[in-house]
């Protein structure tokens, strides 16, 4: 499950808009099979996404475990 829009949808599924941000760590998180840190997350996107912060992983990681798309 590689392709953005799947991840998008996935988002939309749950009632999340589906921001590049948003997707882009869920995408991360979803194909990488060691449970990374909000600080790991943070740390491979940064590069790709400049406007990155760490609020924003941690609040998207929180939002996406509440709406029960990823396990705590």
């Amino acid at each position: 499950m590689s392709d953005s829009s799947t991840y998008a949808e996935i988002l939309r599924e749950k009632e999340i808009r589906p921001s590049s941000l948003r997707v882009a760590v869920l995408k991360y998180v979803t194909e990488h099979e060691v449970h990374p840190t909000a600080e790991t997350v943070y740390q491979a996107l940064i590069g790709s996404y400049p406007s990155l912060s760490r609020t924003t992983v941690y609040n998207t990681l929180h939002l996406l475990s509440t709406k029960h798309i990823l396990n705590s």
